[in-house]
């Protein structure tokens, strides 16, 4: 494809899926089925979007059969959710969070169940529960999504941020419904804090209603008694820029809201695990690879306390171990990696031999 046809395709992609969000937030109240049909679907385009700017045929079901006449005019069947995820991380090379890729499939299963049954409370005059559970939805979807554009993917698509920053008014709209739910929450949350439990504004909902629990030291994970979202863990940190607080998520990375600065995992792995020279040509064996995530970028899981913890999924492991196979530093139950390998980067002696 010319670079001009992929770059109308790739308009006309981002302006349906613009378009779809729009009605999704228009027909919230007096149509709420196909709210959330017309959600799923522009969070849908808008990862295809992304997809096909590796190739176009990538977002046809069997890219090897993808045909580009019927491309252009829409006679091809396209790819599910599911397995545009899988492509954008397997062959576009793209790291898309785990609590990303939940929000999106929790949207898709909603959208599939209403459209293949018959549901009563979608009909005419829903009531307050359903368009609360709508929202708290939603709302979790395109905090992943709105993430992606403004930040990761925010070069792919500059000519459109401030379409998206009107999309991102619209959704924040929307969490009005959640009001009078935070309203009824607030004195149990208020005695809560009096007992020293932290709430922190919620990443999905906006309201000051996540729970902080703490799984060990500045290792937190949070729910909101609001929306109802469970967080992935999170790692309280210092901007190494400004010195305010931020919190690293999945994937390693933090962004700080106070300096507008983005910080890499690289940053974090060298304030837990600096080189130490041991002379000789040997340093402290303190990094490794993570068999949970199998991040390979470079070594992710650093000492912390007295465990180990990949900055990466921000899983604990209790030990650091050579692979019997290829004596590669993982982290994980490597009790029969000469066998099976360590996961990471290799399967081991079964997997050398396989074709013998």
């Amino acid at each position: 494809m010319a670079p001009l046809q992929s770059s109308k395709m790739f308009s006309s992609v981002v302006a349906n899926a613009i378009d779809f969000l729009t009605h999704s937030i228009d027909e919230l109240e007096t149509k709420p089925k196909y709210s959330v049909i017309n959600f799923c679907a522009a969070i849908e385009l808008f990862l295809k979007a992304k997809l096909m700017l590796d190739h176009w045929a990538l977002v046809n079901e069997e890219p090897r059969k993808a045909n580009f006449s019927q491309f252009q005019a829409g006679d091809f069947k396209s790819v599910r959710i599911d397995e545009t995820l899988k492509r954008l991380q397997n062959i576009s090379n793209v790291r898309i969070p785990k609590a990303a890729y939940r929000a999106f499939f929790q949207l898709r299963d909603h959208r599939n169940k209403i459209v293949h049954f018959f549901h009563p409370d979608y009909v005419t005059n829903p009531s307050g529960e359903t368009i609360e559970s709508i929202v708290s939805e939603q709302s979790n979807a395109w905090f992943h999504l709105h993430r992606l554009l403004t930040r990761d993917w925010q070069s792919d698509f500059e000519d459109y941020q401030d379409d998206i920053d009107e999309l991102h008014i619209l959704v924040k709209r929307q969490r009005g419904y959640l009001n009078a739910k935070f309203e009824n929450l607030l004195p149990d949350i208020e005695r809560g804090k009096k007992r020293g439990v932290a709430f922190l504004r919620c990443e999905s909902c906006g309201f000051e209603s996540a729970k902080q629990e703490t799984i060990a030291s500045n290792l937190y994970s949070s729910h909101c008694l609001v929306c109802d979202i469970r967080s992935n863990k999170k790692l309280r940190e210092t901007c190494p820029n400004c010195s305010k607080a931020i919190f690293i998520y999945d994937l390693g990375e933090a962004f700080c809201e106070d300096c507008d600065e983005k910080h890499s995992l690289s940053v974090f792995v060298e304030k837990y695990a600096p080189i130490i020279d041991l002379g000789e040509g040997l340093v402290e064996e303190n990094r490794a690879y993570c068999a949970d995530c199998e991040y390979t970028e470079e070594e992710s899981v650093v000492p912390f306390n007295d465990e180990w913890l990949c900055l990466c999924c921000l899983n604990l492991h209790c030990a650091i171990d050579h692979c019997a196979w290829c004596d590669a530093v993982v982290a994980g139950d490597l009790e029969h990696s000469y066998l099976s390998g360590c996961r990471v980067f290799c399967d081991g002696y079964a997997g050398h031999h396989a074709d013998d």
